[in-house]
């Protein structure tokens, strides 16, 4: 079955930040929280989420609960998450999408 992607990523797109307005207020809010904890990889551990947010999301939100959103959680990623999944079949896309998120979240 084919994949509702809310975002229309082509093959020949690349990333910035500033066509993702969205994305990028979402980012803000997220870097907020994440300049509040300690440690570092927490790009990673997003990224990760992100990846598979089914099998890790256990594994993920005991070593970042700010990170992952949750039921009362003040930070959104929808938006975020949208993107992540609609440009997967562009890999230069996400690459740059998942550099942009390790930059602001460390």
């Amino acid at each position: 079955m084919s994949r509702y992607n809310k975002y229309n990523i082509k093959v020949t797109d690349r990333f910035n930040p500033l066509d993702f307005p969205k994305v990028e207020a979402e980012m803000m809010a997220l870097t907020a929280v994440a300049s509040t904890k300690a440690g570092t990889g927490k790009g990673q551990l997003f990224i990760d989420y992100l990846d598979d947010r089914s099998r890790k999301i256990d594994w993920i939100s005991t070593q970042a609960p700010d990170l992952i959103p949750q039921k009362g959680n003040a930070c959104s990623t929808d938006h975020i998450e949208f993107l992540f999944d609609s440009c997967q079949n562009n890999k230069l896309f996400k690459k740059d999408l998942e550099e942009y998120i390790k930059e602001n979240l460390g």
